[in-house]
């Protein structure tokens, strides 16, 4: 009876190790999945910082539209509306590296007019650069209209971190992770696939061999490559998405506002003036009277009348 139930136990584990950390597949399982662990942490840290900069890129052109909306000239924002549109686009081609070709210049066009199209140049590359360049030439230009250097700074400044982004958006996008260390990590993982049947010829039935071994090469060959289009970040990332909704509303935000600018008003014209959109707060504003026609000179006067005729006309010094 012992001899019969130690015969079955022997025959159902024949092909089955009993220790298997002890077998080589095992040992070297780990390693390759250190190696895979590894690929795939430094492809994410990629995309992550791919998704950051772009983020920070789409910020910066709504804080520059916000600030064009109320301190740009009426008759600049036809153009300007143009040009912060096309910013995210531009970016997003040189991420995906298809600028200057003509799916770049077919989305460019949905933004930009020939006049537009005339101060960039597509040939020399860089199209972001470029189109801040005019933006900041623009700016330059509302000294004409008498536009506060103040404001011009504050725009200016999103400016240059809207260019800090986009240069930061090259980087990642320019700089993935060197090739030989992926094709080393491919070449390595294919051996090892290759070599795992005769590694576990001995402890496994012949068919557990074949769709094991295909189990096994589907997973850790799509791990590789989704690790492969993580290094690519603006190719995976729904970018075009991002971009239309940023360009449609700073567009319709620019355009649609009839904000007017307070153009080189004195301070003192505005207390007495109704103006709605200036720099004062309503605490500061005050309702200036006009001056009282007097029936006695004001030596004839007490000192309480004088005192309240020194507060009705008299302006606060600001």
């Amino acid at each position: 009876m012992r001899n019969s139930s130690s015969s079955r136990y022997e025959a159902c584990t024949q092909y089955v190790p009993i220790h298997p950390p002890d077998c080589y597949l095992y040992k070297r399982l780990t390693s390759i999945s250190k190696i895979l662990a590894f690929r795939t942490n430094a492809a994410y840290a990629i995309f992550g910082a791919a998704c950051d900069s772009f983020a920070e890129v789409l910020a910066s052109t709504r804080n520059l539209s916000r600030k064009i909306v109320v301190w740009c000239p009426m008759e600049h924002r036809g153009e300007m509306a143009q040009l912060v549109s096309a910013i995210p686009w531009a970016v997003k081609h040189r991420g995906q590296g298809i600028e200057g070709t003509q799916d770049a210049f077919d989305e460019l066009s949905l933004y930009l007019d020939d006049e537009c199209f005339k101060a960039i140049d597509l040939a020399k590359g860089n199209v972001p650069a470029q189109l801040m360049t005019v933006i900041t030439r623009r700016l330059d230009q509302m000294n004409e209209h008498k536009v506060e250097l103040i404001y011009q700074l504050l725009m200016d400044n999103d400016l240059t971190a809207l260019h800090s982004n986009a240069a930061r958006t090259d980087r990642l996008a320019t700089q993935p992770t060197p090739v030989s260390y992926s094709r080393h990590i491919s070449r390595g993982l294919i051996v090892w696939l290759l070599a795992l049947p005769a590694t576990v010829a001995s402890t496994c039935p012949w068919w557990v061999i074949g769709p094991g071994t295909l189990v096994v090469s589907w997973l850790l060959l799509g791990i590789d490559d989704i690790g492969m289009q993580l290094e690519q970040p603006y190719t995976v990332m729904p970018v075009k998405k991002f971009c239309e909704e940023c360009s449609y509303e700073c567009a319709s935000e620019i355009l649609d506002s009839q904000w007017t600018p307070r153009l080189g008003a004195n301070k003192r014209d505005v207390l007495r003036s109704d103006f709605l959109n200036s720099e004062l707060t309503q605490g500061d504003r005050v309702v200036v009277p006009v001056k009282p026609v007097l029936k006695k000179s004001q030596t004839q006067l007490s000192k309480s009348e004088r005192r309240t005729l020194r507060k009705v006309t008299e302006i606060p010094l600001l």
